[in-house]
């Protein structure tokens, strides 16, 4: 019994270990154009803010403590609808849970306007 129970720990270690690797390799999308950006109330109150874009999908920002970012306003606030920038984000797309890949940086490579 103690060795399944060991087992299935380790299992668990080795899976949680595994997705967290894939949800915080960072990825970069070029040359994506803003069309535009909210912030999305949530069913528990709590709030998303997104970025639409009109070649590159959806992304969200947010905080994220694995990787020290804990200037998320300051990053939602510098994108600007119309404008063309380069994304590095963490995550992925989950429809099922309503998953977006999050913004950590956003260089901007032409202007709105």
């Amino acid at each position: 019994m103690k060795i399944l129970i060991g087992l299935v720990v380790a299992l668990a270690i080795v899976t949680g270990l595994a997705v967290s690797t894939i949800y915080y390799k960072e990825s970069t999308h070029y040359s994506c154009e803003v069309v535009e950006k909210d912030r999305t109330k949530n069913e528990d109150g709590s709030s998303d803010a997104r970025v639409y874009t009109e070649n590159c999908g959806v992304f969200v920002v947010e905080d994220t403590l694995i990787k020290g970012q804990f200037n998320s306003a300051d990053t939602f606030g510098s994108i600007k609808e119309g404008g063309v920038y380069n994304f590095t984000t963490i995550g992925f797309r989950n429809g099922v849970f309503s998953m977006f890949p999050n913004i950590i940086e956003a260089v901007e490579v032409k202007s709105a306007g």
